[in-house]
């Protein structure tokens, strides 16, 4: 909803059958979420002064864990596993550019940037969702800490 004019619109479908959209989270002119793909899913940008929406990266696995992004200090922040691996997303809207990171575990989850940091569960394996660590990733200094 444009907050000046009252007017509504939608940016966004998901199919009826099952949800394709997920989890979207406003911050200032932003709005970013994932989508489920035939293949792949997709991290979406909506910048609402132009009303445009951008892919600004995609997702190999497609679950739960991972349908989750962080949309703060102009960054936009999801996870990934691909390969075995982890990783987490780091998207800077004012220069359009993307860093990835690898995560300590094979399948982070629920990431939140905040000021350098970004703070995660991580799981071992999707089958026991209690067997996790939380923590967090500096992103400067790439390292993970959990009990620091």
């Amino acid at each position: 909803m444009d907050r000046k004019t009252g007017e509504t619109f939608q940016i966004a479908e998901s199919s009826s059958s099952f949800p394709t959209v997920f989890d979207p989270v406003l911050n200032g002119d932003n709005v970013a979420w994932t989508e489920k793909g035939a293949s792949f899913g997709q991290v979406k940008l909506y910048h609402l002064s132009t009303r445009q929406t951008k892919t600004i990266g995609r997702t190999v696995s497609q679950g739960l864990y991972n349908e989750f992004v962080s949309l703060r200090d102009d960054k936009v922040v999801w996870t990934d596993s691909e390969n075995g691996k982890g990783y987490y997303y780091i998207y800077d809207i004012p220069t359009g550019t993307t860093n990835r990171y690898q995560a300590p575990a094979p399948f982070p989850a629920h990431a939140v940037y905040d000021n350098g940091l970004i703070y995660a569960l991580h799981f071992r394996d999707l089958r026991y969702l209690d067997d996790q660590k939380f923590g967090y990733f500096d992103v400067k200094r790439k390292s993970f800490c959990v009990s620091c």
